[in-house]
């Protein structure tokens, strides 16, 4: 069969009245990567059946029963219950990152909180011990240790008598911060997102492998480890024949985020125009040109 691009319909380009389809589909992927399935509601349809707008549902409103089956029977939508075939269910590929990856998500929770109390109760660089037989009271010890900090700020050079001695603590940054177990967890995460860990800033304290050579490179690993069942979830649930018509698939756009540096683009473009594949104005309007006059 030949295939050929379509329009899309119009609750498609605009599912929600009122709201981008950036929005709607930010908060579907969401829901499908924390909890494992994403709903709409069908608001309105057109005569021959199909959505004509529909609204975003998140998972905490939605219940759905089903029987022995698997067939859904009942569906709950904010306590009432709604005709089932105006539920549209997006399953994901697992039970969601809240469920099966709570026990990491609570461990970098939980990393981060004991290194933002690090930096906001600092721990001495330091200590004056007594070595004499005399103890000090609250006040001596205060007194004591404002003194020491001002001869710090006015003098490179101290003085502490024979009744004290100055240690100095030497305090490593990177365990104070929990740098690497910080790394670990969120590696893990990446991991969980089924995305490659170096996409994560923090799991990558060595820096970047992405240079401006490699991007589309990286891109593509993005698509095929990160989105692709983000993306595959969505299109094969709007390609079903109650949202979309008979004989038609519903796929996403990605050579804008595909497609190469600007010499790689110009070659490929060289290669194709004189075969025939490609036409002037098609190459320019995927470099968002105007056509030529």
């Amino acid at each position: 069969h030949k295939r050929r691009r379509v329009e899309l319909p119009s609750f498609m380009e605009q599912p929600e009245t009122g709201r981008t389809r950036y929005a709607t589909l930010t908060d579907t992927a969401k829901d499908l990567l924390l909890d494992g399935a994403a709903y709409w509601i069908v608001r309105e349809r057109y005569s021959s059946g199909f959505p004509r707008s529909v609204k975003y549902a998140p998972v905490s409103d939605v219940s759905v029963m089903s029987n022995d089956y698997g067939d859904t029977t009942r569906v709950i939508y904010r306590g009432r219950q709604i005709d089932k075939l105006d539920l549209i269910a997006f399953e994901g590929w697992h039970n969601g990152i809240r469920n099966h990856g709570a026990r990491i998500i609570r461990t970098a929770l939980a990393l981060e909180q004991a290194a933002r109390r690090y930096a906001e109760v600092p721990l001495p660089s330091l200590i004056i011990k007594n070595t004499s037989a005399y103890e000090l009271s609250q006040a001596e010890v205060t007194e004591l240790i404002e003194g020491v900090k001002r001869a710090r700020q006015s003098s490179s050079i101290g003085y502490v008598n024979a009744g004290a001695d100055l240690d100095t603590m030497g305090w490593n940054s990177e365990q104070l911060q929990l740098v690497e177990a910080r790394v670990f967890t969120n590696a893990a995460i990446a991991n969980l997102c089924g995305i490659p860990a170096h996409f994560i800033a923090a799991s990558n304290v060595g820096g970047s492998s992405l240079t401006y050579s490699n991007a589309s490179q990286e891109a593509r690993t993005l698509i095929d480890y990160g989105m692709k069942p983000l993306l595959t979830a969505v299109e094969e649930r709007l390609s079903l024949n109650d949202t979309c018509a008979r004989g038609h698939k519903i796929r996403f756009e990605l050579d804008a985020l595909l497609r190469g540096n600007p010499m790689e683009r110009a070659q490929l473009y060289h290669s194709l125009i004189p075969l025939g594949v490609l036409t002037v104005d098609e190459a320019r309007d995927w470099e968002d040109l105007t056509p030529n006059a």
